[in-house]
């Protein structure tokens, strides 16, 4: 006897296991396993506003990486058939008057510099690529702040915000980009700074198969796009396989490249997407099946 297909709106790929539980945390209701033909998935369901729920698969990456990703978003697509796909995660952040650590960025567009070009004696140049995730969900991003009643105090069940130490010793790298990072962290967690809930920001997300800590890394890359906000490792891979189906990648700052702070802040982070995610939801970008 053939085994029916649940009925999926949303799909949401995670990486890591911190990510993975703090997902299911954010989402406990109407809990179940479905096996699929290439993947298990958990199934979850969400309030889609106005009395409606979404029903969500919830898929835990093998490994880390674009790879890994593109082929994990290509089996829940081929499995399940969800209207849109969440990437829900940490991400590094740079230097920003605007956002830090524990706030949230979503993807407007996704720029992949998996592709890199390194020859004796030169710079690395790179093969951008990427794009812009579907205009559906862009022209909702920018309209987000028009549905603050449905977001409501999105980030009010997280946990206090991990301490931030600015010893001199916590920050690395360049000396002028030492000097931008201490600026920045200082504007939003040294003296006479406001303390303020996570908020979140749309822009470009940069993803590559590297794990980025090194500022110069950075270089090549904010002049190629001065508009990145975040960088990760996943994104890049799921806007690859997602041709019909729309993406979006909903990314904690857990980190801001040149800053060396507390482990804690990794949990946090992963518990401030899940936690937007949540409330994101509730504005019904995608339609009930």
């Amino acid at each position: 006897m053939a085994t029916l297909l649940p009925m999926i709106d949303i799909g949401i790929l995670t990486i890591r296991d911190d990510e993975f539980r703090a997902v299911l945390d954010a989402f406990p209701d109407d809990h179940a396993i479905h096996r699929g033909r290439h993947r298990e998935y958990t199934l979850r369901s969400a309030d889609a506003g106005g009395g409606m729920r979404y029903q969500l698969a919830v898929l835990r990456q093998i490994e880390q990486g674009n790879g890994e990703a593109q082929e994990a978003a290509r089996d829940l697509i081929d499995d399940l058939q969800p209207s849109l796909l969440l990437v829900i995660g940490i991400a590094g952040g740079l230097p920003s008057d605007d956002i830090t650590l524990g706030d949230v960025v979503l993807s407007t567009r996704i720029l992949d510099f998996s592709i890199e070009a390194r020859k004796f004696g030169e710079a690395t140049t790179y093969s951008v690529g990427g794009g812009p995730v579907a205009k559906v969900i862009a022209a909702g991003l920018v309209n987000l702040s028009g549905r603050e009643v449905e977001l409501g105090k999105w980030w009010a069940a997280l946990p206090q915000k991990p301490l931030v130490a600015l010893s001199p010793k916590n920050f690395y790298g360049p000396i002028r980009w030492q000097r931008e990072v201490r600026q920045k962290v200082q504007s939003h967690y040294g003296p006479g700074s406001t303390a303020r809930p996570p908020i979140y920001s749309a822009g470009t997300i940069a993803s590559s198969d590297r794990l980025v800590k090194d500022p110069k890394v950075l270089f090549p890359w904010v002049t190629t796009a001065r508009t990145i906000q975040a960088i990760e490792m996943e994104s890049a891979g799921v806007h690859r396989a997602t041709r019909s189906t729309p993406m979006l990648a909903i990314r904690g700052l857990s980190d801001i490249v040149g800053f060396k702070r507390s482990d804690s802040w990794t949990r946090y982070a992963c518990a401030s997407a899940a936690a937007f995610a949540r409330a994101y939801l509730r504005t019904r970008q995608v339609e009930v099946r």
